[in-house]
């Protein structure tokens, strides 16, 4: 018996993704790595030094969280975690009724560079936790810290989002002083 079969009996997969509607989105698969995306991603990072980039397209099923969970009938929610390659704004929009009322644990990238290609600042999407009693911060030596505003010197790409109320207890062990 592997690690994973014993994990996968409650594990039911659904092959959409999760977007500010539901249709239909292509997504620019780099055939040298992993950062798919609902954009192409030209940034020379992702791009093998002695080759030319291919780049695969293919359509994908996406749905809002909120309908998805109420379609499925999920009640209880309590981590999400999102690493869309900057397409986070959108998936968090359809959303918005889960987090509202499930109030889950969030973890997430947010790049500037990734919010770019789709026309907004990750600021955007901390001001939409805020809206719902959420707060920012980001993991440092086994502690969170508070985490206000995305400027120009931040260096943090993963961040977390707490309901202020629903998670007190996470904040008063793990909140630094």
């Amino acid at each position: 018996m592997s690690l994973n079969s014993s994990f996968s009996s409650g594990i039911i997969p659904f092959n959409l993704g999760c977007y500010n509607e539901n249709t239909e989105l292509k997504f620019y698969v780099p055939i040298e790595n992993e950062a798919a995306s609902a954009r192409p991603i030209e940034d020379d990072y992702y791009k093998k030094s002695d080759s030319k980039e291919e780049v695969t397209e293919i359509v994908c099923k996406v749905k809002k969280l909120d309908d998805f969970c109420y379609d499925n009938s999920i009640s209880s929610v309590d981590f999400i975690k999102v690493d869309t390659e900057g397409a986070e704004k959108f998936v968090f929009e359809g959303g918005q009724k889960v987090l509202d009322q499930l109030k889950p644990v969030v973890y997430t990238e947010m790049l500037r560079k990734h919010a770019a290609r789709f026309s907004y600042h990750p600021n955007e999407i901390i001001e939409l936790f805020k809206k719902l009693g959420y707060s920012a911060y980001v993991i440092e030596n086994d502690r969170i810290r508070h985490f206000e505003k995305m400027d120009d010197s931040t260096l943090e790409t993963n961040f977390l989002f707490l309901h202020d109320k629903k998670h007190e207890p996470i904040l008063s062990e793990f909140l630094m002083g």
